[in-house]
């Protein structure tokens, strides 16, 4: 059987929000395809310190964090690319005019410029803890990433769009990355940093429009049934929805286990 390097996204492939839980025939093929000596790994919009236990105990090696801004192999940290600080107070003064809050990102901890009831709502959705308000964290730590709590990127400014990537999220807002920023960035990193040592091919599994690069430098892209449907229609295989054994389902009919 040939041997795959596979990528993971958490919300919603992975992780059932719904459900706060991974479905139990995913963890049943999470070990599968680990006996079967595929390389497992995860490919996630979230930081470090917003990974999920339940993703820890299972058996990953390899974590490509922050929409691939940090990507972390056997607890070592292999790349790591951060958002130039003027940029951070530029995004952050322009945010401030036009009323909107933002998330500064770091590999171990958030904060935010403001909070309200929508942020409240949205990180209760996603099971995490709401970070402080600390607009200032930039000036002490590098920020990975940013997350802006709204979908109307065109108003922190045009002159913006060749400068900062707007990844949006599902509903409500979105994450602002460098413009070269992604997790196939990310994973490209990772298997420079490898030379020959991981499998030679790539099999994606996602759902949201974060997943879209993956899912073209992939040689087989799996996009999850509850996905968007822009990543569906560059998908080489979709899936059932994650709460109806997706990921089970797609590796029985890939003949990856």
């Amino acid at each position: 059987m040939e041997k795959y390097l596979i990528f993971f996204d958490i919300d919603e492939t992975l992780y059932f929000n719904k459900n706060s839980s991974i479905p139990e025939s995913t963890i049943e093929a999470i070990y599968k395809l680990k006996a079967a000596g595929h390389v497992l790994a995860i490919a996630t919009g979230r930081p470090k310190f917003q990974l999920i236990d339940e993703v820890h105990d299972l058996p990953f090696d390899i974590y490509v964090l922050s929409n691939g801004q940090y990507v972390v192999q056997n607890g070592i940290l292999i790349y790591e690319n951060a958002i130039e600080c003027d940029m951070v107070k530029k995004l952050i003064d322009r945010a401030n005019d036009a009323g909107i809050y933002l998330g500064l990102v770091v590999a171990n901890s958030a904060a935010l410029t403001g909070i309200n009831d929508d942020i409240r709502e949205n990180f209760e959705k996603i099971n995490s803890e709401i970070p402080v308000v600390d607009p200032s964290l930039y000036e002490r730590e590098s920020i990975l990433q940013m997350w802006m709590f709204s979908q109307e990127f065109d108003r922190l400014g045009d002159d913006l769009d060749d400068l900062i990537r707007f990844v949006p999220w599902i509903e409500f807002g979105g994450d602002l990355l460098p413009s070269d920023a992604s997790k196939a960035n990310g994973i490209k990193k990772l298997i420079e940093a490898n030379d020959d040592a991981l499998p030679k091919k790539v099999v994606f599994f996602g759902d949201g429009s974060n997943d879209i690069e993956s899912m073209q430098l992939a040689d087989i892209g799996v996009a999850m049934g509850n996905a968007v449907d822009s990543l569906k229609k560059i998908a080489d295989f979709v899936t059932k929805d994650i709460d109806d054994d997706g990921i089970y389902y797609a590796c029985e009919k890939l003949n990856l286990f």
